[in-house]
């Protein structure tokens, strides 16, 4: 299970139900590039960029599919 926040948010809007779907799910959130902790590199943040972003990270832990869960324009 992948937790996909909004646009201008970040992780710890899942913070109240990460710990309850994880104890029956595998679940992952991340702050996407640009928001919340993460790096803010100079590049265009659209539609596209954040997608593919998603998709390398689900490369990089091995996950050649997830159940996507976002909140506003997650």
């Amino acid at each position: 299970m992948l937790l996909l926040h909004g646009i201008g948010r970040s992780l710890e809007d899942w913070s109240a139900t990460l710990e309850p779907l994880s104890k029956r799910y595998k679940v992952h959130a991340f702050d996407m590039v640009g928001f919340g902790r993460s790096d803010k590199p100079e590049v265009g943040y659209s539609s596209d960029y954040l997608r593919d972003f998603t998709l390398r990270f689900m490369d990089m832990l091995g996950l050649g599919k997830a159940v996507l869960i976002g909140n506003s324009s997650g």
